[in-house]
């Protein structure tokens, strides 16, 4: 995903393995900053790079995936799509697993649970946030998150998600199956 703001700066969002090396316009003989995917039980992690209108690297921060119980699977994080507005910058993060964005902000991964009469098995669903950043990449804040509801068994997900921003407003569209629960600074509504 790739975004421009009003300075004509630019961000860059994508997803990674195991290490990245992100560059900027010189490449590997400039500045560059390694980024590394250190969970154990995550197939990919993500990043959001800032850039000057000169392709020069100004910021970099990078998310990995971790699971929060036993599950059968490996976690993944990507950021999908990025928006500038208002001096701050927007990011869709799809997850299957915990992710700490910052210091005092985590989105927590829901799981649905089989249940095979005594035994269970939990399986990872796509989870989905909106995250805004200040134009640094700083001081995120969750914007709206759509995930499976306390209720909702393993046929639940999120097929599609999207959203557009307009001034201070932000607005989410979905397409989901099962139920679902959308939380956002208003609070939570349960969707079945």
């Amino acid at each position: 995903a790739v975004t421009t703001d009003a300075d004509n700066n630019f961000y860059v969002a994508g997803s990674f393995a195991d290490m990245a090396y992100i560059t900027g316009i010189e490449g590997l003989e400039g500045d560059y900053e390694t980024i590394e995917n250190s969970e154990a039980d995550s197939r990919t992690a993500a990043f959001i790079a800032k850039y000057d209108a000169d392709g020069n690297l100004l910021a970099v921060k990078s998310y990995e995936a971790a699971l929060n119980m036993d599950a059968y699977e490996l976690t993944n994080v990507s950021v999908s799509k990025i928006v500038a507005e208002n001096s701050k910058i927007y990011a869709q993060f799809e997850y299957t697993g915990d992710i700490k964005v910052e210091e005092n902000l985590s989105l927590v991964a829901k799981y649905a649970f089989y249940d095979f009469g005594g035994w269970g098995m939990a399986v990872l669903t796509n989870n989905v946030s909106v995250i805004s950043f200040d134009s640094n990449l700083e001081n995120a804040v969750p914007v709206a998150s759509l995930a499976i509801a306390d209720n909702g068994d393993p046929s639940t997900a999120v097929r599609t998600f999207n959203f557009t921003v307009n001034g201070d407003d932000v607005y989410v569209a979905a397409i989901a199956m099962g139920n679902l629960t959308l939380t956002t600074s208003e609070g939570s509504e349960t969707i079945d």
